[in-house]
């Protein structure tokens, strides 16, 4: 969302797992833990649930203002919680939960 024009800069959509007669299967794609935007031009999100599940978890980074993905960053659990941001000496790091372990990744 551009805040400046009230209009939506891009969409992402996420699509749940394929049908599987006969078999139980989470059909929502909600993002659960939230987004993170940052003043350098990006976005954060965890992964989809019904996308991840069950071995492909991840925390995905976006382009803010192209929605273009830049990483996924690999975590061993879906992410339940907003992503948060911090510095140390001048670098960034950003900050998530996924399942009961807390995960840092240091960003470019």
């Amino acid at each position: 969302m551009n805040v400046l024009n009230n209009r939506i800069a891009w969409k992402q959509h996420y699509i749940g797992q394929a049908f599987q007669p006969n078999v139980q299967v989470q059909t929502s794609a909600a993002c659960s833990g939230g987004s993170l935007a940052t003043a350098g031009n990006f976005v954060a999100v965890g992964q989809p649930a019904a996308i991840g599940a069950p071995s492909n978890h991840g925390l995905l980074i976006y382009n803010a203002a192209t929605g273009a993905q830049l990483a996924k960053l690999p975590t061993d659990a879906a992410v339940q919680s907003p992503p948060m941001t911090y510095t140390v000496d001048g670098k960034q790091y950003i900050g998530v939960a996924a399942g009961s372990t807390i995960l840092a990744f240091g960003l470019w």
